[in-house]
């Protein structure tokens, strides 16, 4: 199997004997400043999201080292690179800041971003679809929510979509580099880099709706609060038998497309069992009402009541 993908795929095309220009060091020791203080004056949330498929892009696997399922939370380009080496202790890392270029970064992030025309383009050509080294996650829970419900309408037999909650500060601690889309968009307009970043408007528009983060090569598992599946989802009942996510939250194309749906109005009482039976099965930590009431409004918010 062939892989066509950004540029940044293959390491070893961008290696020297020499590392990267000091010029690139001091690009990089700029992004890096700026994206530290970004998230010091407006922090990560506790949680990030991920609408995920197990068995995506690639099949299931067993890895032969421990003789269970390798369901990582990956690139498609790292997942790609443990399929192909039937494990995961196999596979190189590269850290983008000691073989790669800021501009390489921003190349990478431009085709992550338009990936699904990309692969859709590629697809009707018959070429390979795009892989990159990048993963998305999302602060905003009630739209990576409904994309999961999505994803679930569009999955095979063999693969597990579902809800993946990360807690943040775990990342960050972890080595693996993660940065908010909209502090590095904003970077990008105030420097001097030399590649061009095109990005439709639309596209914009659609990673500050989301909240969108990347992760260089993959989350890493230490991270993972819960992963409830789809169908654990949309089927939680509450004591009248009613499940919390309606079905003109589960099947509409977005939150907005919901909210044009009408919401369906119930006591504060019902609304707060309803919820917290939800959130519960999702938040492992929480305990109450008032803890609900803590996370980010978006949480007990836009559900469609």
């Amino acid at each position: 199997m062939s892989v066509v993908s950004s540029h940044t795929t293959n390491p070893a095309s961008e290696w020297n004997d020499f590392g990267i220009s000091m010029v690139d060091k001091a690009e990089w020791k700029d992004f890096l400043d700026f994206m530290e203080f970004q998230a010091k004056e407006h922090p990560y949330p506790t949680y990030l999201y991920r609408a995920h498929v197990h068995g995506h892009p690639f099949h299931r696997w067993i890895d032969e080292c421990v003789w269970k399922y390798c369901d990582s939370f990956a690139s498609d380009f790292h997942s790609w690179a443990e399929w192909d080496a039937g494990s995961e202790i196999y596979v190189t890392m590269c850290d983008p800041v000691e073989y790669f270029t800021v501009d390489d970064l921003f190349s990478e992030l431009g085709q992550h971003l338009n990936k699904t025309q990309i692969c859709l383009q590629r697809q009707q050509s018959g070429e390979e679809p795009l892989y990159t080294r990048l993963v998305s996650l999302s602060g905003h829970f009630n739209w990576t929510t409904q994309k999961t419900c999505k994803l679930g309408e569009k999955t095979g037999a063999d693969q597990v979509p579902g809800l993946a909650l990360f807690e943040s500060s775990v990342i960050k601690t972890s080595g693996v580099h993660i940065w908010r889309v909209k502090d590095m968009l904003a970077f990008f307009d105030n420097s001097r880099l030399k590649d061009p970043l095109t990005i439709s408007s639309q596209l914009l528009r659609w990673a500050m709706n989301a909240d969108e983060y990347v992760c260089w090569e993959f989350i890493p598992r230490d991270a993972l609060v819960a992963f409830v599946s789809v169908s654990d989802l949309t089927q939680q009942l509450d004591n009248n038998g009613k499940a919390f996510l309606r079905k003109e939250f589960v099947s509409a194309d977005n939150l907005a497309n919901m909210r044009l749906r009408g919401c369906e109005r119930i006591s504060l009482e019902e609304y707060t069992e309803r919820a917290s039976r939800f959130l519960l099965r999702i938040f492992s930590n929480i305990s109450s009402w008032d803890d609900m009431k803590r996370l980010d409004i978006n949480t007990i918010a836009n559900w469609a009541y």
